[in-house]
């Protein structure tokens, strides 16, 4: 349609004209369509459907493509040389490859700021995988989150065709874990990157190489694939045996997409090791691992060297070449982040660790489950439990299709006929059908459905005109009438309209059985599809399984109806292959589902985005994947983050999410020179902040110093005085709790800020005092003594250095205690006076009076009544090291205690209730949690 094409390039084109940043409204965008096409002959291109919806559709598609918005991800980076901005930047390069794709891309209709966002994504994970040129032996591991059905494809082709032009040239892609998902990677990868069709490499296809994709577009079409559509890697295929030494044969990039099957992965690291001189290749090698938390995480509970077959089979293939990298990427990454770090040689992403983000036009849980529940979800599927049980044999026999699938099956149809009304004849629609993980209940399901569809067309092909009432009207009319007033009613189509479009739209549905058994018959019928002629969207309802429960896209999935149930949250998220983009028929789309498994549908969605909030943390700590602990909250009820085996290097812990009855301090200070000056100011504006609050009789703020080495205590200031302190305070890099995580501040900041009246108003601050040299800028207002910490460690291989306190703690057990004798003497020090009270009690009741009880700092916690901050100077000299910090360069320490919160009688009230977390190894760790805050065991992991 060129007049179509010619309409959308020029109306486009408007749109990028506009000022920078402005984006035009849905009128003004409808009225450029119209005036456009009013100078183009329009009309006479139209194949089918009036100009009105088609129209409609073409403003539909150009309102998405223009307001469509993407942000850059965010890594999460252990220390890596820097190179892309000067490859980039380097006129001798040539970035033929990508500069094709991008195009392709962009003919294919891809909204020009999503095409900027993915250049930008794709140069930055580059960055990281590791400069090609660089010279030696090394090996890089990295991690590539995104959303389910999001355009990790697309995002991994595009790597493939920058990493190409960069010098990468061999390339292992695991496209599946079946010869479905394998061949539907090879597709992707023939279009996007290889530039012909795979198959017609093979000797049985005899009419030469067909240019797809980016082939018409590239000057060059030299990329060699050692895997065809049809086939999958075979060390003994000619097309394997041709190509020899590796090293010395072959100058242009080479590819292989395979199953995730560790057979195939074993024989292909055996001719590896063959293709080259001595057993390791010198070719920069990129391993992509496709849905990499399925089958790749070592989950065998015994040693490394007794990994699974799969997982070892990997990490052969990468041994291989002296200069490797391999990138997993998945929409589920549960497994990988609790996959132990300290096992060398495992594919934990200890490198780096990408966090993409879907663009403002994609449709996940949020939207379809809570923003617009009532449109697109369907919760009434009680009577499926009589024809497919959640828990059944393969034995079982449907009896029928229950009265829900029916009405998920009528609203299909209605949608293919509002579609063809809209002018989206060529529009592929699609149903998903998903009840049974067996392929002989799905076979049932299937024939029942491809009757049913078939019954629905023979009826509305010879009813003729709709009619006029209901007792002259097929009961299938009078269905499909109903489905259109439940679910379409309210769209720009009269029901007279919708009935007149049915035929056309009914007729051509067919029920696809989608599962292993059929494989070959698919095949043969895409590449039927692929040499036909035909212009006109497909429209078929997908009855399967496992194979549509992850990986494989349903192209214009329309309507699904799931009933389905599993205990592991990476498995759900896997099944909803209904999200993704739906930019012109949002409002067709329909999804039947129990309310139970969407409510835990929205749950995994929720704990996914709180691994993106620790991935953009962690990135503003400046950590790396591997010194920051990663958490996934459990489910309260039945579902599991993921399978047990993959969580054999993780245990549980339940944490508080509230600071009540704590403590907490920082673990690191910053010492470089801008830390140090802004602490020194912060430090001294708190202490002048105290005594003006202590100076106003208004005021009920007091001072307390007792002896020459005593802290300088203030009592009852308020909380502003705190506030201003922490947003001039600056905390060392990887100190989860203090360190920076939002524009607003810390955790532990954000947490003083949201306190209330009662909790948080009035506040007692203690400038500890040690043993160190004065601390010369708080003369004026007391004697106050640096404290030393000749067993804090200096880290200086860290972007920002830092030094680290002993066993993680800058506070020592007493100093509650000092605290509370400081401030014995201001007003109201009730709590004070209980503490030393009980103190008192302690020595009495000693028996044994060498074997003396002290308070424990959780007794202090159950006591005081309002918060307490602890400041600590710090003076630290390391023999034999660089590390000399004196009280001059403003290193400080924080210790915090918050009270416990009490109802109005003064009793103990539990906060924000334990919430139970799956955490790794490195978690535990930072968190030090004692035996007693552990929950953990092997009765736990079995749940």
């Amino acid at each position: 349609m060129p007049a179509y094409n010619q309409l959308t390039s020029m109306v486009i084109g408007w749109a990028d004209g506009l000022k920078a940043g402005a984006i035009p409204t849905e009128l003004e965008l409808r009225g450029m369509v119209q005036n456009v096409a009013n100078m183009l002959d329009f009309a006479g291109d139209l194949g089918h459907g009036d100009r009105d919806g088609v129209l409609d559709s073409v403003t539909r598609e150009l309102l998405t493509r223009v307001n469509t918005t993407q942000t850059i991800g965010e890594a999460v980076a252990s220390y890596y040389r820097p190179w892309i901005g000067d490859a980039w930047a380097d006129a001798g390069r040539d970035w033929e490859y990508w500069n094709t794709y991008k195009r392709l891309l962009q003919k294919q209709g891809r909204p020009p700021k999503m095409l900027t966002t993915l250049e930008e994504d794709v140069k930055n994970i580059l960055e990281l995988v590791g400069d090609p040129r660089e010279e030696g032996h090394w090996q890089r591991r990295g991690l590539v989150m995104g959303d389910v059905q999001s355009g990790k494809t697309s995002n991994f082709v595009g790597l493939m065709n920058m990493a190409a032009d960069a010098g990468y040239r061999l390339f292992v892609v695991v496209g599946g874990h079946t010869e479905d998902l394998r061949s539907q990677t090879q597709d992707r990868v023939d279009e996007g990157f290889i530039g012909r069709r795979s198959i017609d490499l093979d000797g049985r296809n005899l009419k030469g190489d067909r240019l797809v994709g980016v082939g018409p577009l590239r000057d060059r079409n030299s990329i060699i694939s050692v895997t065809t559509t049809e086939t999958d890697f075979v060390a003994s295929s000619r097309r394997a045996l041709q190509l020899g030494d590796l090293d010395n044969s072959v100058s242009a990039p080479v590819v292989l997409v395979v199953k995730k099957n560790s057979s195939i992965l074993k024989n292909l690291a055996a001719w590896l090791k063959k293709a080259s001189n001595n057993g390791v290749l010198e070719l920069p090698t990129m391993f992509i691992d496709d849905e990499s938390d399925y089958a790749s995480v070592n989950t065998n509970k015994k040693d490394q060297e007794e990994a699974t077959a799969v997982n070892r089979a990997i990490r052969s293939i990468l041994e291989t070449s002296q200069r490797s990298t391999y990138i997993g990427f998945t929409a589920t990454p549960f497994a990988n982040v609790l996959t132990d770090p300290s096992s060398n040689g495992d594919l934990f992403p200890r490198h780096f660790v990408y966090s993409l983000y879907a663009p403002n036009n994609y449709s996940g849980a949020k939207e379809y489950f809570e923003n617009n529940k009532s449109l697109h979800a369907r919760n009434q599927v009680e009577d499926a439990e009589g024809s497919f049980p959640f828990k059944h044999k393969s034995t079982h026999k449907v009896p029928q299709l229950p009265d829900s699938l029916l009405e998920a099956i009528d609203a299909f149809i209605v949608s293919c006929a509002v579609t063809n009304l809209r002018g989206g004849i060529k529009s592929t629609r699609s149903m998903l059908v998903n009840v049974s993980r067996f392929k002989g209940v799905q076979r049932q399901v299937h024939d029942l459905v491809e009757e049913h569809v078939e019954s629905i067309a023979s009826v509305v092909r010879n009813v003729g005109a709709a009619p006029a009432r209901d007792d002259q009207a097929p009961e299938a009319v009078l269905r499909l009438r109903d489905a259109w007033a439940r679910e379409y009613a309210d769209l720009d189509y009269s029901w007279e309209e919708v009935f007149a479009a049915l035929p056309d739209a009914a007729e051509v549905i067919e029920a696809e059985l989608v599962n292993g058994d059929t494989a070959k018959q698919r095949a043969e019928g895409a590449d039927a599809r692929a040499r036909s002629h035909s212009d006109r969207g497909r429209r078929y309802i997908a009855v399967g399984g496992a194979i549509l429960s992850r990986g494989l896209t349903l192209e214009g999935l329309v309507v699904s109806y799931f009933y389905q149930r599993t205990q592991l949250s990476d498995t759900l998220l896997q099944m909803g292959r209904w999200f993704g983009y739906r930019d012109s028929y949002k409002d067709l789309v329909r999804i039947w589902l129990p309310l139970e498994v969407m409510e835990w549908f929205l749950f995994t969605a929720e704990a996914l985005e709180d691994i993106r909030k620790d991935v953009s943390r962690m990135r503003r700590l400046e950590m790396t994947p591997e010194d920051f602990g990663l958490k996934i909250q459990k489910h309260p009820e039945a579902l599991k983050v993921t399978a047990a085996n993959k969580m054999r290097h993780a245990d549980s812990a339940e944490v508080n999410l509230a600071f009540d009855k704590l403590s907490v301090e920082t673990k690191t200070a910053a010492i470089h020179e801008e830390a140090g000056a802004a602490n020194r100011r912060a430090l001294l504006d708190l202490v002048v902040a105290c005594e003006n609050e202590m100076s106003d009789p208004g005021l009920p703020a007091e001072k307390s110093q007792v002896g020459a080495t005593s802290a300088l205590a203030y009592s009852r200031v308020g909380r502003l005085v705190v506030e201003d302190f922490f947003s001039s305070f600056v905390p060392g890099p990887v100190d989860t709790n203090f360190a920076r995580n939002s524009l607003t501040g810390s955790f532990v900041s954000d947490y003083v800020r949201s306190m209330n009246h009662e909790e948080g108003e009035i506040w007692d601050v203690v400038v500890i005092s040690g043993e160190g040299s004065p601390v010369d800028e708080l003369s004026p207002y007391g004697k106050v003594f640096a404290n030393q910490r000749n067993q804090a460690n200096l880290i200086s291989d860290s972007p920002r250095p830092h030094i680290k306190f002993a066993n993680s703690r800058v506070a020592s057990g007493e100093n509650l205690v000092t605290a509370a004798r400081s401030l014995r003497n201001g007003p109201d020090s009730r709590w004070a006076d209980v503490l030393l009270r009980r103190q008192e009690e302690l020595l009495e009741e000693a028996v044994d009076t060498t074997k003396k009880r002290k308070l424990s700092e959780s007794e202090v916690l159950q006591t005081i009544d309002r918060p307490i901050l602890l400041v600590y100077p710090i003076q630290a000299r390391r023999p034999n090291s660089d590390l000399s910090i004196g009280p001059e360069d403003g290193v400080l320490g924080l210790k915090l205690a918050f009270p416990a919160l009490r109802d109005e009688l003064g009793a103990i009230v539990e906060g924000v209730p334990n919430v139970r977390y799956v955490v790794n190894q490195i978690w535990l760790r930072e968190a030090g949690l004692d035996s007693e805050d552990r929950v953990m065991g092997d009765e736990e992991r079995d749940e």
